[in-house]
């Protein structure tokens, strides 16, 4: 695709959609090219931009990594909830 510099759009929408969009203008105070812009960006941004993914946020926020165990815990937490369920029984702790 070559370089775009500008375009200019035009279209055609419903009562209701030019309603939202005079209601929007006029509580943001911008003209509809704006508010177009504004929108195409906010659409590009939530479909375009990768989006982090939970195991990114929970490694940022310091949740992965913050507890002690076994390594193999889990995969093992089965066996390991078994062992403890055991011992409380035989009255250990």
């Amino acid at each position: 695709m070559g370089e775009i510099h500008s375009i200019r759009i035009n279209a055609r929408i419903g009562a209701e959609h030019a309603a939202k969009v005079q209601a929007l203008c006029e509580r943001e105070g911008i003209s509809r090219t704006d508010l177009l812009r504004r929108a195409i960006d906010h659409y590009y941004q939530s479909l375009m931009v990768e989006k982090p993914t939970a195991r990114d946020i929970l490694s940022g926020s310091g949740v992965i990594g913050c507890g002690e165990g076994p390594a193999d815990l889990a995969s093992q937490s089965k066996a390991y909830l078994r062992e403890h369920l055991q011992h409380q029984d035989n009255g250990d702790r």
